[in-house]
């Protein structure tokens, strides 16, 4: 089935990067700029909800969304994996339902319909959109995770022992992703082999690849984020990753 898609991202072989870049016009009456002023440039790390994993689904919005409602601000840092894995499969399914393409015969969903969802289910009560790097700065700084939509390049499959992600467009588009932004630094340390250590704005975020994703801690089992260079991530958001949703109105929830 051929959708209807704003921008048209190749078809590919890994069911897990399903989602479908979507851009609503009527979404730029909702800029979070409108509501949250510029912020000193701090450290901000919300604080993580459990590691989920989709397996091989192509459900990444779902998962997205349910991570965003399991970090801080939100209070639901406890949940099993297991729980969280099953409710994140289940904002999928609802997603599929009330998207903007007919049916349920395709891959994929947007960013928006997992907010409609979460509104939907009482999780935030509304939400806006940042449309602009410094709009995604302030917002993380100042009202918690974001949930994006972003192309997905080969070389992003996987990050080193200290999180680091590597963009690079030049190393194929494997499809589009859902992640959460829960962190912001004004000055990381990065390493490279060619020029060794150095200092960058960055941005941490959660995937849903289970423990074979990201930071590796002391234990040897990672973490589930990666870091990737503000400038790196302005090229995602770029092109394609024109969903960037703030969740608004926040709710104490369960996820059961």
């Amino acid at each position: 089935m051929v959708l209807p898609l704003n921008d048209v991202l190749p078809r590919h072989h890994d069911p897990r990067l399903d989602w479908n870049p979507r851009l609503d016009e009527r979404s730029r009456l909702f800029g979070v700029g409108e509501v949250v002023q510029t912020q000193e440039d701090v450290l901000k790390l919300w604080t993580p909800g459990t590691t989920l994993d989709q397996g091989s689904e192509g459900a990444c919005v779902g998962f997205g969304w349910t991570g965003e409602a399991m970090s801080s601000p939100m209070p639901c840092y406890g949940v099993p994996e297991l729980v969280g894995n099953s409710y994140g499969r289940g904002v999928y399914a609802r997603c599929k339902q009330i998207d903007e393409w007919d049916g349920e015969d395709y891959e994929g969903t947007s960013v928006l319909a997992g907010a409609k969802v979460m509104r939907e289910r009482g999780i935030i009560g509304s939400y806006r959109w940042a449309f602009s790097m410094e709009d995604i700065r302030n917002a993380l700084i100042a009202l918690g995770p974001v949930v994006i939509g972003i192309p997905w390049y080969n070389s992003m499959y996987y990050t080193d022992d200290r999180g680091q992600v590597v963009v690079d467009p030049g190393s194929g588009l494997a499809g589009g992703h859902c992640l959460l932004l829960n962190g912001y630094s004004p000055r990381r340390r990065w390493y490279e082999r060619v020029t060794g250590y150095s200092y960058h704005q960055s941005a941490r975020w959660k995937n849903s690849w289970g423990d074979g994703y990201g930071f590796k801690g002391t234990d040897g089992v990672r973490n589930g984020h990666g870091w990737v260079k503000w400038s790196d991530l302005e090229v995602l958001i770029g092109p394609w990753g024109r969903e960037a949703c703030i969740p608004m109105d926040r709710k104490i929830v369960r996820i059961a």
